[in-house]
């Protein structure tokens, strides 16, 4: 018996989907039939856009959100490498309206237009929103300085986060109304817009917030806080002083009718010892018997000795790495991030239990110090207590042009847990053999061309390039690429930044583009080049045609895809980014 593909029960049909996305669902079986077109109304409440290709989001938008747009319960648009994804849904859709819309997330490189998108396209249902910035370069976060605070836009909201690469800012002079809501999780620029912000949300339960800078803290603003009453949990990751952070945590505590149960702090400290926090009066007083995790940097005026706690160190680590400098932090390690500021880290530091587990937490390390990528002993601890671990950055050590006398090959061990390897400022040091070489499974790459250049003799089989996913060169010199992009044949995201030099060429072309997308383009998905000199002659006439040529480019070897250019300014110079993904 033939059993044909109409005559499947419903309930084989939703097992298959359950394997499937809500994009894969639609865009393979919508319209199909009627019973099946009826069946995919329950999957429309939940459309997730982020991960599909141009062709895919071009006919899910044109064809299939018209139709179930009053089913659309949760949006999820656009991702870090779809580059313009957002862009486009409010230029070429304006007709989408979600009227019961209750979650929506974002990730966008221009934020200008989100707040009418917010109060024109997604009603009044709105109780959470997810913002992922992406724009290409801080330098641009000026013009967005005159904006409102996005919940103002949505009087109702409960829940904000707004994270990315880039720090929101937004106009404190605008506040003027206190918010629904309940939860934050925010990357701001700097920590005055914090304290500002706490004025208005007297419901606040939950908060998490990140801080680039120290804004200008007066603490005439600390002390006009009101007291939050609602607030169970508190996260701070940031540059503010431990004794503003105690006193901004006395101020909206003040009521004593709850306490927090979950507080964790990520600051830096000028002062020695540390009383203005870490004292046991101050936590029975806030902390109901919750979690405390907390990780200070300590720079001091005054030569740093072991440290004298008013808490129990059972579960407490520290580091004095110079006589003026140190770390202290709770174990287990709570936080993603970690800095080590010498190869004796491991020697020098004091933990209560030495295990794997109180650094599994760890995902990122960030290395100070010239010596410790050729320190062997330093290198298999990392490898060793570090399980987590997936990104390192750290900076090319400074040596004379004689090799060093460690040599990262003759290592016998491997640093199998990293993906991710950023090496700083090495084109203006001496040839020395990268990371790279200890560490088999890193997929993303960011390196200064001339370095990479160089390595690329050292390094063999040169197939050790060929697991390479996410490259990002700095400095990228084109009239020595003839042979660059051979070596990455696997790349799936390439970022090219070019040097800010007087020499750089102005550009009406790219005389690469042909070699970069013969050798890239089968496996090329996103392509992003920054720092791009503006045509010098012709005015606005050389950047037309320099994007036209680009453009011409582009589709002799993809048909559909989506480019973005965008304005900057580098160093009061005035450059240009593209943004390509197909």
């Amino acid at each position: 018996m033939i059993t044909k593909f109409d005559a499947l029960p419903n309930e084989l049909f939703m097992c298959i989907f359950d394997y499937l996305t809500s994009a894969d669902i639609f865009y393979s079986f919508f319209n199909l039939n009627k019973r099946l077109t009826q069946l995919l109304n329950q999957y429309a409440s939940i459309m997730d856009l982020s991960c599909i290709s141009w062709m895919q989001y071009d006919y899910i938008c044109k064809l299939i959100l018209p139709t179930i747009q009053d089913y659309v319960i949760k949006l999820c648009i656009g991702n870090q490498f779809r580059y313009g994804q957002y862009e486009c849904f409010l230029n070429e859709y304006p007709n989408l309206r979600f009227h019961h819309l209750e979650s929506l997330t974002i990730s966008c490189i221009d934020q200008d237009n989100i707040h009418q998108h917010l109060k024109q396209r997604c009603g009044l249902m709105l109780k959470q929103l997810h913002i992922n910035l992406l724009e290409p370069n801080l330098n641009v976060i000026k013009c967005y300085e005159t904006q409102e605070f996005y919940g103002q836009s949505v009087p109702q909201l409960e829940q904000l986060t707004i994270q990315g690469v880039v720090p929101y800012v937004f106009d404190r002079s605008l506040l003027c109304e206190h918010f629904s809501l309940h939860s934050i999780s925010l990357h701001l620029k700097r920590d005055s817009d914090f304290i500002a912000l706490l004025y208005y949300l007297p419901l606040l339960t939950d908060c998490h917030v990140t801080c680039d800078e120290r804004g200008t803290i007066n603490q005439d603003e600390i002390y006009y806080l009101e007291p939050l009453p609602y607030l169970v949990k508190f996260q701070y990751f940031g540059t503010m002083l431990t004794t503003d952070v105690r006193l901004l945590l006395e101020l909206v505590l003040s009521n004593g009718k709850r306490k927090l149960n979950y507080l964790s702090l990520y600051c830096r400290e000028e002062q020695w010892p540390i009383y203005t926090i870490l004292n046991k009066q101050f936590l029975q007083t806030y902390l109901d018997n919750g979690q405390f995790e907390f990780y200070f940097k300590i720079i001091s005026q005054t030569p740093l000795i072991r440290p004298q706690l008013g808490i129990s160190m059972s579960n407490v680590g520290y580091c004095i790495t110079q006589e003026m400098f140190g770390q202290i932090y709770s174990l287990p390690f709570a936080f993603e991030k970690f800095d080590i500021f010498s190869n004796e880290y491991f020697d020098l530091v004091e933990h209560p239990i030495d295990n794997n587990h109180n650094f599994s937490s760890v995902k990122s390390i960030y290395l100070y110090g010239s010596g410790s990528i050729f320190d062997s002993h330093f290198l298999f601890k990392l490898s060793e207590m570090f399980i987590s671990l997936t990104t390192l950055e750290y900076t090319n050590p400074y040596h004379s042009l004689k090799r060093h006398p460690f040599q990262l090959h003759k290592y016998d061990f491997k640093i199998n847990q990293l993906k991710s390897l950023i090496i700083h400022h090495s084109q203006y040091y001496s040839i020395t053999e990268p990371l790279l070489l200890l560490t088999p499974n890193v997929i993303e790459l960011s390196i200064e061309y001339g370095y990479l250049m160089q390595l690329a003799s050292l390094i063999t089989p040169p197939q050790q390039f060929s697991q390479i996913r996410s490259l990002t060169v700095l400095c990228f010199n084109e009239f020595y690429e003839q042979f660059f992009f051979h070596l990455f044949p696997n790349v799936e995201h390439l970022h090219l930044s070019f040097e800010l030099i007087k020499s750089t060429i102005y550009r009406t072309h790219f005389s690469f583009i042909n070699n970069l997308f013969e050798s890239m383009r089968q496996s090329l998905s996103t392509l992003k080049m920054s720092n791009i000199k503006c045509p010098f002659d012709g005015g606005k006439y050389a950047l037309i045609a320099m994007k036209e040529n680009f453009r011409q480019s582009i589709y002799k070897y993809y048909k559909n895809a989506c480019i973005n250019w965008l304005k900057q300014e580098v160093r009061n110079k005035q450059r240009y980014t593209v943004l390509f993904s197909i």
